[in-house]
């Protein structure tokens, strides 16, 4: 059983209780609640688990085994003529290089966190699973680290791709100071007891101008809200922490980071996952027309993911790039 600890973030002790949830991916056993500090408005796991606790939440189906990247020659090339990756053509005809452009263009849209190319750049990927962001920078010029605590899967990457990954927690990863130009957190912050010093570790391991891209699910968006113990994004036990715009810039703040910046991912596909969780399942027909493609257009015309700050509406990935 976990114990009631001062908040990560502030360091209270008054907690409003939210709800309950049981675990609805992999039916760890058990229910599991979930609080808001009264004093910033982080919200967590009500007790906080125990690191032993945490490490019975995830069972060995949820680290599948390392792939090659698999990059697209088109999408290759935009990535080098207008992200600046490495190998360009000297020649690119003007029809090959528009279309390039607008290839560019979706792929940023549907990936924000890509991101312009550092010759000699090293980025370290904390969380990396099964490496797939972490094999795709390598493969598009960068030095790349990681970090997994998963020793098996760690072991993969590094045996079959030579990717540098230290198996363990990130806390005691024995990387350099100073020797990192870009650190990727994506979907791995809400996974730990303390973000403040995971944060302050990555702060420690950055260059002057180096850049951390964090992504995580929001809680403050309307998908959070409508579905509330239901919401895909909530993966009770596994996410030790529920983030919201808020308490992420105060987190970063907290640990030194300044000019951060804020991007919601225009997706709605968490949406389906959130009806399943509830017995409904669309078929897949009708989850693109209504879904994928009515909703979000919907979305698009009356522009309201253009207004996050304040609703975040259905959006649940927030994405921060922020330079000390």
């Amino acid at each position: 059983m976990g114990e009631v600890s001062p908040c990560d973030l502030c360091g209270g002790s008054d907690f409003q209780g939210l709800y309950t949830s049981v675990d609805r991916l992999f039916n760890v056993p058990g229910m599991f609640a979930i609080a808001r500090c009264r004093a910033c408005g982080l919200v967590s796991q009500y007790p906080l688990p125990s690191p032993a606790k945490i490490k019975s939440f995830y069972p060995n189906v949820y680290y599948p085994d390392p792939k090659p990247p698999d990059i697209k020659p088109s999408h290759r090339l935009a990535l080098q003529l207008y992200l600046g990756y490495p190998g360009a053509p000297a020649m690119v005809p003007a029809r090959d290089r528009l279309s390039a452009w607008f290839r560019a263009r979706r792929i940023l849209a549907k990936h924000p966190f890509l991101i312009p190319y550092i010759p000699g750049g090293r980025i370290l990927d904390v969380g990396c699973g099964a490496g797939t962001f972490l094999l795709m920078m390598q493969s598009l010029g960068w030095n790349v680290a990681g970090v997994e605590m998963n020793a098996v899967t760690a072991e993969k990457l590094n045996t079959k791709f030579s990717a540098n990954v230290f198996g363990g927690d990130f806390l005691d990863a024995p990387f350099e100071t100073h020797s990192f130009d870009v650190i990727f957190m994506s979907h791995m912050l809400e996974h730990v007891l303390s973000p403040s010093r995971i944060l302050d570790k990555a702060r420690s391991l950055l260059k002057p101008g180096g850049q951390i891209w964090i992504a995580v699910p929001n809680f403050s968006s309307v998908e959070a809200a409508l579905f509330r113990s239901y919401w895909y994004g909530l993966d009770l036990p596994r996410h030790i922490h529920q983030f919201t715009p808020g308490t992420l810039r105060a987190y970063l703040a907290k640990a030194g980071f300044k000019r951060v910046r804020i991007r919601w991912e225009k997706s709605t596909g968490g949406i389906t996952h959130s009806l399943a969780n509830l017995g409904v399942r669309l078929p897949r027909f009708l989850e693109k027309i209504l879904i994928k493609e009515t909703l979000a257009t919907l979305l698009h015309k009356l522009r309201l993911s253009d207004r996050m700050v304040a609703g975040a509406l259905l959006e649940t990935l927030c994405l921060i790039h922020a330079v000390p």
